[in-house]
């Protein structure tokens, strides 16, 4: 993530305990963030190198938990006490709203993103890395290039021959009309 401030939206009563949750969180919690709408220029100079890279698509099932974040122009505050609690008692439900909102407050200055996130615990670590798995419940439907991409269509057809699905594959243009990018209809 690319937001020096992320989980720390929240502020806890007791600065020790939001420290501990934080290096567990970056160790078992995951986040898949994702935008409703790839269009936004701001967006394609941001996470995808200046214009260069690509963009991938995905359908997504209704059952699928996503969430929303909550973008705030201040810290917001909770009480550690909640999850001190939860951990005496085994109630969690309470500790559960406090700690989802930790994982989901932005700054608002980043609500351009239109992002949802989908939560995930952290399984297959691959060194540093963590991957989350495509299937029937979240299938790659497009692989959209940048105005500046260079890859070609034939190497993204290669990575793509033992993909179970149809993928479409498109590259964009920019619209100078609405400042937005579209997709390139003159590209094959």
């Amino acid at each position: 993530m690319n937001d020096p401030f992320e989980l720390n939206g929240v502020s806890l009563s007791i600065p020790d305990i939001l420290r501990v949750l934080i290096d567990d969180f970056k160790e078992r919690v995951g986040a898949l963030c994702l935008c409703r709408n790839w269009t936004n220029p701001l967006l394609w100079s941001h996470y995808a190198d200046k214009h260069k890279g690509i963009c991938l698509g995905f359908e997504i099932a209704p059952d699928v938990e996503l969430q929303q974040p909550e973008y705030v122009a201040r810290q917001q505050q909770s009480d550690a006490r909640i999850l001190i609690k939860a951990v005496r008692t085994r109630e969690t439900a309470e500790a559960a709203k406090v700690i989802a909102k930790m994982l989901l407050t932005k700054f608002e200055g980043w609500s351009y993103e239109d992002e949802v996130r989908l939560l995930v615990r952290q399984k297959d670590r691959n060194g540093k890395y963590c991957y989350y798995k495509f299937g029937k419940r979240f299938q790659l439907c497009s692989v959209i290039l940048g105005v500046r991409c260079v890859v070609e269509r034939s190497e993204i057809d290669k990575l793509l021959v033992s993909y179970p699905t149809t993928v479409r594959v498109f590259r964009t243009a920019l619209d100078f009309e609405r400042f937005a990018i579209v997709e390139d209809t003159a590209w094959s």
